[in-house]
């Protein structure tokens, strides 16, 4: 009650209105509470926090600066927080700017109680040393405690997870080598926790893209579903675009390929659930791309494992049952690859110039049929080169076949190799090459005819200099030379026929071409009057000594 001293009357206060007074004092006070808790609160929940995630991890240790509690929207925020490795504690495995976790609004709206977790600015920065401390382990990474860590400080499910601006990078232990980085990286994945998807559907959206050595983009788009049993699926469309490759020259390195650029495209679709993978690309292209593979005395064994590698890769991967790769047309533009060999003396590179290689239908099915290819190029720069042929997976064997002409190049491209093998160079000569090869049911039939045409081995301008046994011994080969020609066409031919089998029934089409450039090919390219010169008769001119087979247990292919 109310007295007005003006017009001496009692005004009344309406009883609703009273009971609403201690309500609004009683929300501000807790509201004030809730404010004053969030400053008290945060210093013991950092400290609670950082010592439950480590007692989570195993051979990893937070850190962590800032712990800021929000009561009154149900959220809290993680500043600061690092993780290093204890074996190599020097510098952080990752740096993250801060973790927002907050109850999902949209969930509880549909009575789940849910949160969402938003993560700004996370870098992870990998050396190989941290690599190969997590390699030599008995505890996988994803057995480290990472996801109960997480729970054992926020215990709600996450429904939506974003991150923005994130970092991946990886320091090689080459001192001059560029670092592999993974920049501006923003990715998205809703419904994580929807429990009403029917089995085999992908209810969660998927969204991830990223700058990839600077310039390159990745792009992925697509759905998963994270509650799949025993693991995770997913499913979307895959882009990359223009990603440069120099900074992969280390990498290369370890497989003995000396890379020096390149620009990779591609674009596809994957699909990975519990039953099967499958990887489809559409098209993939690499462009000015300049690499060598390089062997030498240091590198035998090294080749020798890699081979072994890449043989069990293969027949892994080779009409695997729940593995489906598949690349409906694959392209190299404008490129150079070459074969360096440091092994001989002196040391020689075989190349191919202006190269470009399309493959059609490439995958590791059987079922899926025949992979067809066609390439052109310049053979030591000069030499006009088309190969064409088919292969196709076959957990049996090798099966392909190849058909190869190169026409004119200039043998004085080739001294180095010829030096290396027949201990003498030449002035002048052209070299082409024709070949067949067939392989399929272990058995290997075809041919291969090199012809040289101009032929002079001797020249003063560059022998002059050279010792009296050597100029010599390069006048008789020029003498047999000579016997050995055409009369009418002024060229040296032989024709290696090849025929037998295939000596290992598990071998690779990888491993049985390369052998046959080994084995064949180059005892093709130095002709056999070369091989045989001490014993070349005149009458020898009409029918040309065949190669010298390779020794046993390195050769696929027995020359006839």
């Amino acid at each position: 009650m109310i007295v007005d001293s003006r017009r001496k009357r009692i005004r009344w206060i309406p009883t609703h209105k009273k009971v609403w007074i201690p309500v609004l004092a009683l929300v501000a006070g807790i509201g004030l509470l809730v404010a004053f808790a969030d400053q008290i609160l945060d210093k013991p929940l950092r400290t609670w926090g950082e010592r439950t995630m480590n007692d989570h991890l195993k051979g990893y240790t937070v850190r962590l600066a800032r712990w800021d509690t929000h009561l009154w929207r149900l959220a809290m925020e993680l500043h600061g927080l690092t993780i290093v490795q204890d074996a190599h504690p020097q510098t952080p495995v990752a740096d993250i700017g801060s973790l927002d976790f907050k109850v999902s609004w949209r969930a509880l709206l549909h009575l789940r109680l849910l949160g969402d977790l938003t993560i700004q600015q996370p870098h992870l920065r990998i050396d190989l040393a941290q690599l190969q401390e997590q390699a030599k382990s008995d505890v996988k990474l994803e057995d480290r405690g990472w996801q109960g860590a997480i729970e054992a400080i926020y215990p709600l499910k996450l429904e939506d997870v974003k991150i923005h601006d994130g970092s991946v990078l990886y320091a090689s232990a080459e001192p001059d080598a560029l670092p592999l980085r993974l920049t501006k990286l923003e990715f998205a994945a809703q419904d994580l926790r929807n429990v009403q998807s029917t089995k085999g559907t992908f209810p969660s959206p998927v969204h991830m893209e990223a700058l990839l050595f600077e310039t390159g983009t990745v792009w992925f788009d697509g759905a998963a579903d994270f509650l799949a049993s025993p693991n995770a699926a997913i499913e979307g469309r895959i882009r990359i675009d223009r990603v440069p490759l120099d900074r992969l020259g280390s990498i290369a390195k370890v497989v003995q390929l000396k890379m020096k650029g390149g620009i990779l495209s591609a674009h596809g679709s994957v699909e990975s659930n519990s039953r099967s993978e499958t990887v489809l690309l559409q098209d993939v292209l690499l462009e000015n791309w300049d690499a060598d593979y390089v062997t030498s005395p240091a590198t035998k064994l090294a080749e020798k494992k890699h081979a072994e590698v890449v043989a069990k890769s293969a027949q892994l991967a080779d009409n695997a049952p729940t593995l489906l790769l598949r690349i409906d047309r694959f392209r190299i533009e404008h490129s150079e690859v070459g074969f360096v060999n440091q092994a001989t003396d002196p040391h020689y590179r075989l190349f191919m110039t202006d190269f470009d290689l399309e493959m059609d239908n490439l995958s590791n099915q059987f079922t899926e049929g025949v992979a067809k290819f066609h390439a052109t190029g310049a053979f030591m720069g000069n030499g006009q080169t088309v190969v064409r042929g088919g292969f196709r997976p076959d957990g049996k064997g090798a099966d392909f076949d190849v058909h190869l002409e190169m026409k004119d190049a200039q043998l004085t491209s080739l001294n180095d190799l010829l030096q290396a093998y027949a201990g003498f160079d030449v002035a002048r000569g052209r070299f082409s090459l024709f070949t067949e090869i067939t392989v399929k049911n272990q058995e290997i039939t075809g041919y291969i005819k090199p012809l040289i045409s101009d032929l002079h081995v001797y020249g003063n301008h560059k022998d002059h200099h050279k010792g009296y046994l050597q100029q010599g011994w390069e006048h008789i080969v020029d003498g047999i030379a000579y016997l050995l020609k055409n009369s009418d066409r002024r060229e040296v031919a032989t024709v290696a026929r090849v025929s037998g089998r295939v000596t290992d029934p598990k071998a690779s089409n990888l491993r049985v071409a390369l052998g046959l450039i080994r084995n064949g090919f180059f005892q093709a390219i130095l002709p056999g009057f070369l091989a045989q010169s001490k014993s070349v008769r005149p009458t020898d001119s009409a029918r040309p000594p065949a190669p010298r087979p390779a020794a046993r247990g390195n050769n696929p292919v027995t020359p006839k």
